[in-house]
């Protein structure tokens, strides 16, 4: 691609299509931001971060760049879901920002097909909206490449030493993108004889200055970090945990399964620019496609299970950006489209039926409701009735785009394939803004209490644990009947056979900074409580708390909601109308089992 003049570009048009873009592109992303549940990996982050602000919080976590600026958003302002998320709402806002970092070799009709990739990517959006610093760690990537291609080298220092202050996400990201820029750079010299040497760029970027700039950077963000007591902790956990990350938990909503049809229409994109690439010796194709090919092999070598897709977006979405634009303008109305590519098309889908049905059962098996019956052969998978209407039909989408190819090229229907083209844009553009609205939880907003009970209760292992939306007015109507304040309520949770809940726990209940938490009850301890809740099986807690006789104890029967078998039974002191607190919570549970 030639380079364009930066004023062509910015016309009146165009200046509103960007405008509508960037704004759907970060509603989309700002979207319920404070009201989806918190995981047990995003209570673990965020719990770490409120622990360099409460010096009596425990702390835990292995993300030491998100830590640090969702520490300082906690010290500026307070501390909630809101805010826990806002570092990796930003930095998944700034890659929309990303394409004009290319916009002097980029033509109009790219860069805008780009940005509209961007904005749509369903990956990109729900991993925007986690407490995690996988967003973070993407932008940062995204914008060092933006600056080595512009040779921009006074940013090329502080961008590496900001992405690699994050070890868990960003080692197997660095490795695969030296990876990426060593093969790029060799069949750039093998095949076109280009200049393209990343190591000079580097080379010539850090000079005495810039490495004293670096370096103090560094040594501020390592004061600042080991001030807290676990940073070190932290550190080694990172460092181990970094090629270790297939098992990432699965957020509520189900864009993972649907991400697939958009992330698979990538790849069929990348193929197809490759195999183009190789067929015209285009430069741009063919090492765009090289490069996303060799990095989404790292990243899958380096165990980094779901969030391959999210780490080769970017440039997947410019490959396809660069792609689409070729077929539009080359061949009208997609013309040819279905021929060039149709060797990858069933491939592509069967694998996304298989990746959807194999993250399917595992989600099912994760949440232990995995049925099969021997006479019906039903499963039955925990999911809402509009996810499941989604997850119909994207498989039916795709089972009609595999068979009616087959059926028109048996019958030589030539002159239908134009039609089946368009529609096949025309269809995958809807799942993709399907997609973009399930991740940003728009589907779940007009759902029951009893069908978003999922979004409501989020998985830990083979557990549930109540979120803010339960447990917290639970508390609060603790603390009104104990005549006590939250701050000066105590109270034990106990979280027996759910070890990895306590997170979750500590986050729900920050305001309640005498509330301790134990995967055992502690009975020398009860006398001077106010309150205390178990959760867990209840043969394991019948034992713990036998003889407790300056207890009053009371089984509360849940053996008819077998969706609750989680929540066994309360424990409490002579608090004053104690049945109404125990109306509350048989209140609650009837909620959600209806």
């Amino acid at each position: 691609m030639e380079a364009r003049q930066t004023t062509a570009f910015f016309t009146t048009g165009n200046k509103l299509l960007i405008l509508a873009l960037l704004a759907f592109g970060i509603g989309l992303r700002f979207a319920g931001l404070a009201d989806l549940t918190m995981t047990e990996r995003e209570a673990i982050n965020a719990s770490a971060a409120l622990a360099s602000v409460e010096p009596n919080f425990p702390a835990d976590g292995t993300q030491p760049f998100y830590l640090f600026l969702t520490s300082l958003l906690f010290k500026l302002f307070t501390a909630n879901n809101f805010t826990a998320r806002l570092a990796p709402a930003i930095f998944g806002i700034s890659l929309l920002f990303l394409p004009f970092a290319f916009r002097q070799k980029l033509s109009p009709k790219v860069l805008t097909l780009w940005l509209l990739l961007l904005a749509l990517d369903p990956g990109l959006i729900a991993w925007g909206k986690r407490a995690d610093e996988a967003s973070i760690v993407i932008a940062l990537a995204a914008y060092l490449a933006a600056a080595i291609f512009n040779r921009a080298n006074r940013w090329i220092p502080v961008l590496t030493g900001a992405l690699l202050a994050s070890l868990q996400r960003s080692l197997p990201l660095a490795l695969a993108a030296a990876i990426v820029t060593t093969v790029v750079s060799l069949l750039d010299a093998a095949l076109f004889n280009g200049e393209f040497q990343p190591h000079r760029s580097f080379a010539r970027a850090f000079s005495s200055r810039t490495l004293c700039v670096a370096f103090a950077l560094a040594l501020l963000f390592a004061v600042s970090f080991f001030a807290n007591p676990a940073g070190i902790g932290i550190l080694g956990s990172g460092l181990i945990s970094a090629f270790n990350d297939a098992s990432i938990q699965l957020p509520e909503s189900v864009w993972l399964l649907l991400a697939i049809v958009y992330d698979g229409f990538g790849i069929v994109l990348t193929i197809g620019a490759w195999i183009e690439g190789n067929r015209t010796q285009n430069r741009t194709k063919l090492l765009l496609s090289w490069g996303c090919l060799i990095a989404a092999l790292a990243l899958l070598l380096f165990n980094q299970g779901a969030l391959v897709f999210v780490f080769v977006a970017p440039l997947m979405t410019l490959v396809g950006a660069v792609e689409l634009d070729s077929l539009l303008n080359r061949e009208p109305g997609c013309r040819g489209f279905l021929e060039k590519i149709s060797i990858f098309i069933p491939i592509g889908f069967l694998l996304g039926i298989f990746l959807t049905a194999s993250v399917a059962i595992r989600f099912a098996r994760q949440a232990n409701t995995l049925t099969t019956a021997a006479a019906l052969g039903s499963v039955t998978l925990p999911f809402t009735q509009a996810q499941q209407f989604f997850i119909i039909s994207t498989i039916v989408l795709i089972a009609v785009l595999l068979i009616v190819p087959m059926i028109l090229r048996y019958f030589s229907a030539r002159s239908l394939r134009q039609p089946l083209t368009v529609g096949f844009l025309i269809a995958v553009l809807a799942v993709s803004i399907a997609n973009a609205w399930d991740a940003a939880g728009f589907s779940h907003q007009n759902d029951s209490p009893a069908s978003a009970s999922d979004a409501v209760l989020p998985l830990i292992g083979n557990q549930r644990f109540i979120d803010d939306s339960v447990l917290i007015p639970t508390l609060n109507e603790l603390s009104g009947k104990s005549h006590r304040s939250p701050t000066e309520i105590r109270g034990m949770v106990v979280l027996s056979g759910i070890p990895s809940a306590e997170a979750g726990y500590r986050w729900s209940l920050r305001a309640f900074p005498k509330v301790v938490f134990s995967p055992f009850p502690i009975k020398e301890t009860l006398g001077d409580l106010d309150f205390y809740l178990t959760f867990g099986q209840p043969q394991q807690l019948l034992h713990s708390c036998s003889g407790m006789d300056f207890v009053r104890t009371r089984t509360i029967d849940f053996a008819a909601l077998s969706d609750l078998d989680w929540l066994n039974w309360v424990v409490y002191r002579d608090l004053p109308a104690a049945p109404e607190i125990l109306t509350l919570w048989e209140k609650t549970s009837a909620l959600y089992a209806n």
